[in-house]
């Protein structure tokens, strides 16, 4: 039955993608609201016997799917409703969101608290923490969406403070949550990427300077590590907690890179434009743009072709959101960042076997519509409610393009950093690390 329904949703892909003008808002919006009506097809969290906010899990034997793929997918609607105003799925989405936050509010639900890695709660977490930064309407009575982003964070700040009582690495999270779990002794770049992200979004979104703290800590853990080489801006995959990080896995996937273009990004707003945190946006950004986006076109480059695993054309979805939201935050960004997505957009193929018609679907959906941003809300700061703010916010409108396509450059930003403008874990990690006979 899934892979049934997976060629039929390649099909519906296909039809998307040939379909498509993006030279108008107009077709951006009809051609996101293709995309969104194709994709929601693979969702059956709705229907009697079915759990809320869960995609057709992978099992053993089986053609599923990974439980933060299931966060990425519920972030992407919350992020089309933010860029588009269409309401169609809110209800639907919410209600995932909230059911897989768990009885604890934390995003480690009971059937997958025990295999879950800090990656994928992090994704679980940014999807609330979208919808808190843009007033998500909530379906039912429940955690504010912020307070499920924060206990996230208190969770991994608590198990990075750990890490440093037993001097291992001197800090920095694991990969995995648990000791059973393969992966446990890897420092994970990743993890630690967003981390960083959600405590620089948090640090915008509240004032309190322990989140800033916390960002600011864990880059200077990472450069430090050499996880990211502060001359050339790569960004590494992680390295051996029981060798004291000293062996760095020097593979790149972009969604380390683009993680910390965004939190760098939030992080030169939230510091209201220090020139430390410019030049560390613009550095990773560019990077990011030079490594993952050559002649315009994304290449996850650490995997050819029909070696990737299925689902890391997810990080596609994610990376592009992320490049997008940072040039809200940090408006002198637009005029790399921008064109660049556009040209990628453009770019798209109705590629796959049929086996990853979703994750091609959910990265076009995440491409195309995000090319919105420039006239869409930036986030919002202050305390929200269940979706609902409550203080008004000091937000100016995102800047906007005079031309058709919302995408394209805008006009040069200056040093001003406005208040408003504008992941089993990651298999896709596990099967890289591997295959160069990492040992965990």
């Amino acid at each position: 039955m899934v892979t049934l329904r997976n060629v039929v949703g390649l099909g519906l892909l296909a039809q998307s993608v040939y379909s498509m003008n993006l030279d108008s808002k107009d077709g951006i919006e009809k051609a996101s609201k293709a995309l969104a009506s194709d994709l929601i097809k693979f969702y059956k969290g709705n229907e009697s016997g079915q759990i809320p906010g869960l995609l057709p899990e992978t099992k053993m034997g089986t053609d599923g799917y990974y439980w933060y793929e299931s966060g990425a997918f519920m972030g992407a609607y919350v992020d089309y409703w933010q860029l588009t105003g269409d309401d169609t799925y809110n209800d639907l989405v919410s209600k995932g969101i909230q059911w897989q936050g768990g009885k604890d509010n934390d995003f480690m639900p009971a059937n997958q608290s025990a295999s879950e890695g800090n990656d994928d709660q992090s994704v679980w977490a940014l999807s609330a923490l979208t919808a808190a930064e843009y007033g998500f309407p909530a379906a039912d009575k429940g955690p504010e969406w912020i307070d499920l982003a924060t206990a996230v964070w208190e969770e991994q700040r608590s198990r990075w403070d750990a890490e440093v009582k037993e001097d291992v690495c001197d800090g920095g999270l694991r990969w995995q949550i648990f000791p059973f779990n393969n992966g446990y002794g890897y420092k994970h770049t990743l993890s630690n990427a967003l981390f960083f992200n959600i405590g620089a979004r948090l640090a915008r979104m509240t004032g309190n300077d322990t989140y800033a703290d916390y960002a600011s800590k864990t880059w200077e853990w990472l450069e430090a590590s050499e996880l990211i080489n502060n001359k050339t801006w790569a960004v590494y995959d992680g390295g051996q907690a029981a060798q004291n990080c000293t062996e760095i896995n020097k593979i790149q996937l972009s969604a380390g890179s683009a993680s910390l273009a965004m939190g760098a990004a939030f992080m030169y707003n939230f510091t209201d434009g220090s020139n430390e945190w410019r030049k560390r946006t613009e550095d990773i950004t560019s990077t990011t743009l030079k490594f993952f986006f050559k002649d315009g076109e994304f290449k996850e480059i650490s995997c050819s072709k029909g070696t990737c695993p299925r689902d890391i054309v997810t990080q596609k979805a994610l990376v592009h959101r992320w490049l997008a939201v940072t040039t809200q935050v940090a408006p002198f960004t637009a005029n790399s960042v921008l064109p660049v997505l556009l040209t990628s957009a453009k770019g798209l193929k109705a590629e796959g076997n049929g086996k990853d018609a979703l994750e091609q679907t959910l990265a076009n959906f995440a491409v195309i519509s995000n090319l919105l941003i420039a006239d869409s809300s930036a986030p919002g700061t202050g305390n929200s409610t269940n979706g609902k703010k409550t203080d008004e916010t000091k937000d100016s409108p995102s800047s906007t393009t005079s031309s058709g396509t919302s995408a394209s450059a805008t006009e040069a930003a200056d040093n001003s950093a406005p208040k408003g403008t504008g992941s089993g874990s990651f298999l896709a990690l596990c099967v890289i690390v591997l295959a160069f006979q990492w040992v965990w």
